[in-house]
Formats: structure tokens, C-alpha cells, sequence
């Protein structure tokens, strides 16, 4: 009987060292997938809070001025240079966290955690690029005060995630919902930038709705005619 209770809490005793390793294994991989992308997202949430300043500070510079023509284009050419920085801050980030995967054997003695974490850590470093845009993308759209339109993209976004993660069973599969939702993030802001925003270029007159005319006799001007809109 001695034996057999011996026995068995020796069995016992291996589960749960089992048990605990299996459990530091999970914790180990993920946070190795998640500090360097946590730092990614450091710096590019800093780019984001930057475009939330310097937009709104270009159309300011034109409200003082009167020029409201100059303060849109100001303000555009800092918007679309905010994202051009994002694009390449990202780009960087995700090609530095790649360089960095053989770096992986620091975080864990274990060949089968350091196998695991070398995919999830991949997949987190090609979503830099679209990262760096979708994250200065909602940057300008908090500079020009758009927070419906954000609020409802974030809301489009999160729920198409949480469809995925409802699916998710590996790691790898938890990143690929987070694509979703920076992918839309991304895709909705940019068409907000393009399309929607005060920023956004309008189309230009056709010479049809062109017209020159001289107002009590003064120098002859060229008028036109644009459609709005807004």
C-alpha cells in the first residue's frame, strides 16, 4: 500500500510539474510575441499623437491668416507626410523585429517554446506597416475632430475581430483577428482622408463653369465654379 501511495503521488506530482511547465511554456511565448510588439506600438503611437497635433496646427495657422485655401492644402501635405512616416516607421519596426527572431533563444532554455514563439513573432512583424498607417491615419482624424467617423470604424473593426477571435484556437490565429482589425482600421481612414475629410483634394472646375469677368470696371479676373460637397 506504501508503494502504490508512493507511486501515485509521484504520478500526481509529475502532472503538475507538467502541468506548470506546459503553463510557463504558453507564458513564455507570449510574451515574447508580445514585447516587441508592445514597443512597436509604443513608437507608433507616438507618430499618431504627433498627427493629432500638427494637423489641426496647420489649419490654425490659416484661421489666423484668412487663408483658408492655404491652411486645407498646409494641413493636407502634413497629413499625407504624418501617414508617408507612419507607412515608413512601421515598415522599419516590422523588418527590425524580423532581424531580431534569432534573439528568441534569450526568453526561453526550451527548443519547442523558441519554435512556437518564431511564427506568431513573424506574423505580429508583417502587420507593422499597415500598423504604422491605420495608427496615423486615426491620429489625423482626431486632429480634424472626426470622432464619429471614428468611433464607428474602431466599432466595424473590434466587431470583425471578435468574429475571428471567436474562432481562434492558436496563437497565430488571435493575431491574424488582430489584422482584421487594424486592416480595417487602415482601409476606413484612408477613404475617410481621401473622400471625406475637409483635407480631401475636390474636383477641379471644367473650363465650362469658367468665366472672366470684371467686377466696376477693375482688372478682368477668372471665375469659377466648383461643386462642394460638403
Amino acid at each position: 500500500k506504501n508503494s502504490h501511495a508512493l507511486s501515485r503521488s509521484a504520478w500526481k506530482s509529475s502532472s503538475e510539474l507538467g502541468s506548470i511547465q506546459a503553463i510557463e511554456q504558453t507564458q513564455l511565448r507570449t510574451q515574447r510575441r508580445i514585447d516587441p510588439h508592445r514597443l512597436a506600438g509604443v513608437a507608433l503611437f507616438a507618430l499618431q499623437s504627433s498627427a493629432a497635433a500638427l494637423v489641426p496646427a496647420a489649419l490654425g495657422k490659416g484661421d489666423k491668416n484668412d487663408d483658408d485655401t492655404d491652411a486645407t492644402d498646409a494641413a493636407r501635405r502634413v497629413a499625407d507626410r504624418c501617414m508617408g512616416w507612419g507607412l515608413f516607421a512601421g515598415t522599419a519596426l516590422g523588418l527590425l523585429q524580423i532581424a531580431c527572431l534569432p534573439l528568441v533563444r534569450c526568453f526561453s532554455p526550451l527548443p519547442e517554446v523558441r519554435a512556437a514563439a518564431r511564427t506568431p513573432a513573424f506574423l505580429s512583424a508583417l502587420a507593422q506597416p499597415v500598423n504604422g498607417v491605420a495608427f496615423v491615419a486615426e491620429g489625423v482624424l482626431l486632429g480634424l475632430g472626426a470622432f464619429r467617423f471614428l468611433a464607428a470604424q474602431t466599432a466595424v473593426g473590434a466587431v470583425a475581430m471578435m468574429v475571428f477571435l471567436s474562432r481562434a484556437k492558436t496563437l497565430s490565429q488571435v493575431i491574424y483577428a488582430i489584422y482584421w482589425f487594424n486592416g480595417i482600421q487602415a482601409v476606413l481612414a484612408l477613404l475617410h482622408h481621401i473622400r471625406l475629410s475637409p483635407l480631401a483634394r475636390r474636383t477641379p472646375a471644367s473650363p465650362s463653369d469658367c468665366a472672366v469677368v470684371s467686377v466696376d470696371g477693375g482688372r478682368p479676373d477668372l471665375v469659377c465654379v466648383v461643386d462642394d460637397e460638403e
